[in-house]
């Protein structure tokens, strides 16, 4: 079998290079590398829908890249973590900001009150974009923010911090992303 540092998917996308050969990676039980691997038909119907959820991924990163916040002073949460990972589709973004930025958001975009984990703001910066106020649960958001993972220059809440806040949220979905993220981890961690 092909190791991950030299596998190559042909049927990559440009800018989807990453998550295809990930997932084809995965998928194929005989991953080959170079031109002329294939991947089996087995898998290119289900490669599509991933794709699919990436190029939603796509989208909301070029809205959020023209709000122009600055990067350094928020993390995407929620289940941005693992969309852009391709672990599952994603519909908007949720961010955690710091307070300074909160205070420009809440002046400049409509606000409404929210519990995440405790009372907690939240500012619709667009119809798929909304950023809170605090993340909850006692998290710290300078905290969150710094310790986040860096990902084509966008600050993602790292995955050992998603779990635990998902753990603490309790609800169906948020089971199912820590499922999703062990499982994840487990292939991805020595």
């Amino acid at each position: 079998m092909a190791d991950k540092e030299t596998f190559h998917c042909p049927q990559a996308k440009k800018g989807l290079q990453a998550i295809t050969e990930a997932y084809c990676f995965k998928e194929c039980d005989n991953p080959q590398k170079g031109a002329k691997a294939q991947c089996p038909d087995s898998i290119l119907q289900p490669l599509e829908e991933v794709l699919k959820d990436t190029e939603r991924m796509e989208e909301l990163l070029e809205q959020l890249k023209k709000l122009n916040l600055p990067r350094d002073e928020f993390a995407i949460f929620g289940g941005g973590p693992l969309g852009i990972r391709g672990l599952r589709e994603i519909k908007d973004l949720d961010l955690i900001v710091l307070p300074g930025l909160w205070e420009e958001l809440a002046q400049k975009y409509p606000v409404e009150e929210t519990n995440f984990g405790g009372k907690a703001y939240r500012a619709h910066l667009t119809d798929d974009i909304e950023a809170v106020s605090k993340p909850g649960f006692g998290f710290d958001a300078k905290e969150v923010i710094e310790k986040a993972d860096v990902i084509d220059g966008i600050r993602f809440v790292n995955l050992e911090t998603t779990i635990e806040w998902k753990r603490k949220m309790g609800r169906k979905k948020d089971l199912e992303d820590i499922r999703l993220i062990e499982e994840y981890l487990k292939e991805t961690r020595p």
